[in-house]
């Protein structure tokens, strides 16, 4: 029998969801395997082990009694109220991987909830909200973000119907002067925006609004961090929801270029993503007005933001094929100047054999 108290954690968060599914995978087998006189005594015990596993916060007795109590919810244990309990002891966390992964737990409580585990996730939404809010030490904003994503995306309509009171919250997330805070805001906002087109259509456009003049706000601060936080978050925006930007495209574009042009690198790489995200808009206009410019800068940025960039290059191919193809020699020598990150190398490599297939030999 695997020893929950003993399990090696991994330093990860990807890691630790593995290590999650596979010991639950061998607590089902052997759980399954119980008559039930015996399968009650070992709940018992097991609740009692991850009890005692929440009292020593901080340490990778957080991570086994997360996976403790997913693996019982998994398993169909019928007090909701009793585990939510346990979990909330081990939350917030400051640790970014235990904060991932405690995050994606609560995702897994949560996940299409019913009554009892939609008033736990309206409770969440409260906890992160005073986790953000807080000043000092109390302060937990990245914990506040990764909880938004996962509440976002197992509990959209918990998020959506909060939105209101979730509103300050982002406008501190946003403010916040850490890069990781930020790229964590970005994608909650991504996760939030497909849950609104899902659950919230007819406030949608009041939604984006918020966004919009937040994002445009924060563009014009001439504060790189602020302008950084705006743009990626105005990337997230865009391609979750397209269509919105559709009749601003030209002053939204004209903004960016504005805002960014002699600012630092970190500033105009994030610029290239946001810009390139808008083919996804208006491949016309973007053909006419924008891209010759936005090609020519590739070189400046890519091995400052291999990721960014690449992701930029692949959205491009998506939505401005032809012009592309006729890039493909281009793109190949990008593909070469990072030899270095490899894994970037390959995902370009990739991306173009599989939209332009011969032609690429």
């Amino acid at each position: 029998k695997m020893n929950l108290g003993e399990l090696p954690i991994p330093p990860t968060s990807e890691q630790m969801i593995k290590t999650c599914n596979s010991y639950y995978h061998s607590f089902y087998i052997e759980m399954v395997r119980m008559s039930n006189v015996n399968l009650n005594d070992y709940v018992s015990k097991f609740l009692n082990l991850v009890t005692e596993l929440t009292k020593s916060p901080g340490t990778s007795n957080v991570i086994r009694a997360s996976i403790g109590v997913v693996a019982l919810h998994r398993f169909g244990y019928n007090d909701f109220h009793k585990l939510s309990r346990l979990f909330d002891r081990l939350l917030p966390q400051t640790d970014p991987e235990y904060v991932k992964f405690t995050s994606w737990c609560a995702g897994q409580l949560i996940h299409h909830p019913d009554a009892s585990q939609l008033r736990y996730s309206s409770h969440l939404v409260q906890r992160l909200i005073g986790w953000t809010r807080s000043k000092g030490r109390r302060s937990r904003p990245l914990a506040g973000a990764y909880l938004l994503h996962a509440l976002s995306v197992n509990a959209g309509s918990t998020v959506v119907f909060s939105f209101h009171s979730i509103q300050s919250t982002i406008w501190q997330l946003v403010s916040h002067p850490s890069t990781l805070v930020l790229q964590a805001t970005a994608s909650a906002v991504f996760a939030f925006t497909r849950a609104f087109i899902r659950y919230g259509r007819s406030e949608l456009k009041e939604y984006m609004a918020f966004f919009d003049i937040l994002c445009t706000k924060l563009l014009s601060f001439s504060d790189p961090i602020r302008e950084y936080a705006s743009l990626i978050i105005f990337e997230q925006l865009i391609s979750s929801n397209p269509d919105y930007f559709t009749a601003t495209f030209p002053d939204l574009y004209s903004n960016i270029v504005e805002n960014s042009n002699d600012e630092p690198m970190l500033v105009q790489g994030a610029a290239y993503l946001t810009i390139a995200s808008l083919s996804r808009v208006d491949p016309k206009y973007f053909l006419d007005n924008v891209v010759d410019n936005l090609f020519e800068q590739t070189d400046t940025v890519l091995l400052e933001f291999p990721r960014e960039i690449v992701t930029a290059l692949s959205i491009m191919c998506e939505s401005i094929p032809e012009y592309m193809e006729q890039k493909i020699d281009n793109l190949k020598d990008f593909a070469n100047e990072l030899i270095n990150v490899p894994k970037e190398a390959f995902h370009l490599l990739t991306v173009i054999v599989e939209k332009f297939g011969e032609k690429v030999y």
